[in-house]
């Protein structure tokens, strides 16, 4: 009977490790933050782009987990689905979001930040932004601080 006990421990301890880790991440990185006040209701849009990267507050990286789409609306992104765990889709509004360019401390390319969550900054590569920009159109924010080429 120990024996079950101590396999059946050696599975679930794993699991629940995982799960805490990745709510752990999400609370780190802003994600939660962001779904707060962005949490995803329509479905995403059919222009996506899957396996994309992004640094988020404290440097937290995301690398290739990521689906990112847009239309004239907004932003979406998601996360895969085995590590969503904390990390529902989100939809975020092109009004609310505010563009700048150039190197942080960890991450060169754009940041995105957002009007319900300015703390938590959401850094992708220049080729992103433009795919981004492209679909957006005309509602794309005015108010960024260098063009992209």
């Amino acid at each position: 009977m120990a024996e079950d006990w101590q396999q059946l421990f050696l599975f679930i301890l794993p699991a629940l490790l995982f799960i805490a880790v990745s709510l752990l991440i999400s609370v780190i990185g802003g994600w939660r933050s962001l779904a707060s006040a962005y949490l995803l209701s329509d479905p995403f849009p059919a222009g996506r782009w899957w396996f994309q990267s992004a640094r988020m507050r404290f440097g937290l990286a995301y690398n290739g987990c990521l689906i990112v789409g847009a239309d004239q609306r907004g932003l979406y992104i998601s996360i895969f689905f085995l590590f969503r765990i904390g990390h529902p889709p989100l939809f975020i509004p092109w009004q609310d979001v505010s563009i700048s360019f150039g190197r942080s401390k960890w991450f060169g390319g754009v940041t995105l930040r957002f009007k319900n969550e300015p703390q938590v900054p959401f850094r992708i590569s220049e080729t992103l932004a433009k795919r981004l920009r492209a679909v957006a159109g005309s509602a794309w924010p005015s108010e960024t601080t260098q063009p992209l080429g």
